[in-house]
């Protein structure tokens, strides 16, 4: 459709023309409107007559919109509006003329949703509708933070996770300056539409260049839909919050007995203390955001991520505990961590390969949430992807780890389970967890303030 196209499109328009536009073609996919629905689309919006008027100017000398002006007796003229063919010609999709496959948007209704503003969006507290003037603005998105939602629900995953978009990429598609992206994606964390972001870095020795990877809340009470609803389990049995997280451990001390299973006869891995060194040395690359700090994030979000995926694949495998290897994740892991550099140091120090001793850690955390796990009845596993939500400290464990699932195919039934009770479930929705409970267990976090890091003399 031309109004996803749009917005996978940097066409150097601000983002109120790109967000009023993007409606538009949605509402009126034959490019035909006048300036009463234009006006009745801008205030569903929140968008004034005065930022109306300008973006539809700048559309004009961008030769994306012609204007007809129409006397109607007294009063001011209607306007009437056609979306040009050079509007349409910039939209054609790039991958189509290269003769590639676009990968489908998975969320396409949230995205129109969004667009239409046909519902507000608030905060998760629900006050906006008490609340007037400025402080009533600040509980409920803006037609930007409409613009930069449905960019980011364009380019995620079933999961709502977003590892494609750098800070560059979302400034030039949604025609804001940096500062004003770190802006309106702090308001949407604010508003409980993003849970979290692992920040992304360039330089790492060990992780390399990887972007910053957001996780939005497909489970917010005004943005979930049937299509998108997960249910969420929280794994209470982890170790007490003073503990360091698997990512920690590899950093800090990775020694014999942090990673060893000895009580349940898994695996027990053995890492040298030369691997200890190596990576406490790689931790300490203070050019890197947050002096270094930020690769702790990264490296536990990718080992959460291959525990996802045994768990979403090897569900019944790993119910016996004995160790096996899969080969995809494996070779996975091999790509996400190429031998180069000290990489290669790695390799040899630790004895068996880095990405082998990586895929073993995860394998140790998907077993640990597969025990857990097996208490509740009624669910089909097998048919069942996961997905870990990250820490809100990489650092350290927490009360509870945050699991989302997901059916391969149709709809995950919560009144098929079994809960024994003690345990926490959310039947579809996470509104059933107290909301300071859901920020303990990493189902929501609250992002720093935003500042430049600079580099170090």
């Amino acid at each position: 459709m031309s109004h996803r196209k749009l917005l996978q499109r940097s066409l150097g328009m601000t983002a109120e023309a790109k967000v009023l536009l993007a409606g538009i073609l949605l509402r009126y996919p034959s490019g035909r409107f006048d300036s009463a629905q234009l006006h009745a689309h801008a205030e569903a919006l929140g968008l004034s007559i005065r930022l109306v008027r300008r973006s539809m100017l700048e559309l004009s000398g961008l030769r994306f919109v012609e204007m007809e002006r129409v006397a109607q007796g007294r009063g001011q003229p209607m306007i009437h509006y056609e979306m040009t063919e050079h509007l349409l010609g910039s939209l054609q999709d790039e991958a189509e003329e290269k003769q590639e496959k676009t990968p489908p948007c998975v969320h396409g209704e949230l995205v129109d949703a969004v667009l239409s503003a046909s519902s507000p969006i608030g905060h998760l507290k629900g006050l906006q509708a008490q609340v007037k003037g400025r402080a009533g603005l600040q509980g409920r998105a803006s037609a930007s933070n409409r613009l930069l939602l449905a960019i980011l629900l364009i380019h995620a995953d079933r999961f709502g996770v977003v590892d494609c978009l750098g800070l560059a990429s979302l400034s030039s598609l949604a025609g804001l300056s940096r500062t004003r992206v770190e802006s309106q994606l702090y308001k949407l964390n604010q508003l409980g539409l993003i849970r979290c972001k692992v920040p992304g870095f360039s330089g790492s020795t060990l992780l390399g260049s990887p972007k910053t990877v957001y996780f939005l809340n497909l489970n917010h009470p005004d943005l979930a839909c049937a299509n998108s609803h997960a249910l969420v389990f929280l794994a209470t049995e982890f170790p007490s919050a003073a503990e360091e997280s698997e990512a920690a451990l590899i950093f800090d001390s990775a020694h014999d007995e942090h990673f060893s299973n000895k009580n349940h006869g898994g695996l027990q891995l053995v890492v040298s203390e030369g691997f200890d060194g190596l990576a406490s040395t790689l931790s300490l690359q203070r050019s890197l955001a947050d002096q270094g700090r930020v690769l702790y994030g990264m490296l536990q979000h990718r080992l959460d991520g291959y525990a996802s995926l045994l768990l979403s694949h090897r569900w019944h495998d790993l119910a016996s505990t004995e160790f096996f290897c899969d080969d995809s994740i494996l070779s996975r892991i091999a790509k996400d961590f190429p031998a180069t550099g000290l990489k290669l140091t790695a390799l040899e120090v630790a004895g068996r390969g880095l990405p082998r001793f990586l895929y073993e850690v995860a394998f140790l955390l998907a077993v640990r949430l597969r025990r857990q796990l097996s208490h509740l009845v009624g669910l089909p596993w097998t048919a069942t992807e996961f997905r870990l939500l990250p820490l809100p400290d990489p650092r350290r464990q927490t009360e509870a780890r945050a699991l989302l699932a997901l059916p391969s195919e149709g709809a995950l039934q919560p009144s098929n389970l079994f809960v024994p009770p003690g345990n926490w479930l959310a039947g579809g929705y996470e509104q059933s967890i107290p909301l300071d409970y859901r920020y303990v267990c990493g189902l929501l976090t609250r992002f720093p303030a935003y500042k430049r890091y600079s580099r170090p003399d």
